[in-house]
């Protein structure tokens, strides 16, 4: 189970990685921009949180992304510690231009609808399960 998993999330990124080499975006990028265009302002952590990312790796993406001019960055006035971010003009624009990425991937998978919600479902559980195993630590 564990090769499986291993060798399709290498082949989902390779694929994901040729469908974004036009807008010069990694596939981590490519879900800030998703998460912001659903999200609209999100602080560095809440976006850690989503992306099941550690913090100071969250904190570097967004560092990429607002040196491209994609996202700004705003310190919360109560709370220097918070981090807000949103897309830019930029961002916004590349938000639109990648409307065809998520449909080019689900095509190339091969799964119908039906297929890839179950496969959705089933994936979240299993990481759900080894969550609650608690053998990772924080």
């Amino acid at each position: 189970m564990c090769f499986s998993l291993y060798s399709a999330t290498n082949t989902m990124l390779a694929t994901y990685r040729a469908l974004l080499a036009p807008f010069g975006l990694t596939y981590q990028q490519y879900l800030v921009i998703q998460l912001l265009s659903e999200e609209k302002a999100m602080t560095v952590g809440a976006l850690a949180d989503r992306l099941v990312l550690e913090a100071s790796a969250a904190s570097g993406l967004v560092r990429r992304l607002v040196e491209a001019g994609i996202l700004t960055k705003d310190r919360g006035a109560h709370d220097q510690r918070v981090v807000t971010v949103v897309l830019t003009e930029r961002g916004l624009q590349l938000e639109s231009e990648l409307t065809s990425v998520a449909p080019c991937f689900a095509a190339s998978t091969g799964l119908s609808i039906d297929a890839a919600d179950l496969l959705i479902e089933e994936l979240t559980t299993l990481r759900g399960s080894l969550e609650d195993a608690r053998l990772i630590h924080d």
